[in-house]
């Protein structure tokens, strides 16, 4: 990420008192403390620590929902960014908040569908010998590359429809069910997902 967004999102985050996540190479730092012990508070200024350290992902979070969700107009206008992923609640009306509310803010040019693109190519991979499974908006874009696109049963509406097909929810292993289909049968995924009563 630009050095410059990431200063704009934590003065944000900072400003409206909510936490701050920068997600780096050599680990995750944070401006306020959490129950998470792995990550590390900041104890520098931003600008000295952006200096020495790459940033790949800012996350946005708190525990008041309200805060989350009117700070996320001001999040939206940060040149260069984008909202990769956030909490359900946020995007859907059928979800109730968590005790945690959070959005993913990464460089406009990431993502999960460009890092399958560079894949492919570096193993010599023919994009439509790809299967993608997700559950969320930023799985979307590997849904628009991949030769078969799967969404999780507990995805939001929008995302699913995206989607090829549809598999069982994350509790009901749908991922499993999928792979172990298909590494038994040796199949299609077209095939396979077709032929399945509880899926779309």
């Amino acid at each position: 990420m630009e050095k410059e967004s990431c200063v704009e999102l934590y003065n944000l985050a900072k400003k409206h008192d909510v936490n701050f996540i920068m997600n780096t190479e050599i680990g995750r730092f944070k401006l306020k403390d959490t129950d998470n012990k792995e990550d590390k508070i900041l104890d520098e200024p931003i600008e000295s620590f952006l200096e020495k350290t790459d940033v790949m992902q800012c996350l946005i979070q708190d525990e008041d929902f309200n805060k989350i969700k009117n700070l996320k107009k001001e999040v939206e206008q940060i040149k260069g960014t984008e909202i990769k992923n956030q909490s359900k609640a946020l995007t859907d009306k059928n979800y109730k908040p968590k005790e945690v509310t959070y959005y993913d803010v990464a460089d406009i040019n990431t993502s999960k569908g460009n890092a399958v693109k560079m894949v492919c190519k570096a193993l010599n991979i023919n994009l439509k010998d790809t299967i993608s499974i997700g559950d969320d908006y930023n799985d979307v874009s590997m849904f628009e590359v991949t030769g078969a696109s799967i969404a999780m049963g507990n995805a939001n509406e929008e995302v699913k429809k995206k989607a090829k097909y549809v598999t069982l929810t994350n509790n009901e292993e749908g991922v499993a069910l999928v792979l172990e289909n298909l590494l038994k049968n040796k199949d299609s995924v077209k095939s396979f997902m077709e032929n399945r009563d509880k899926t779309k």
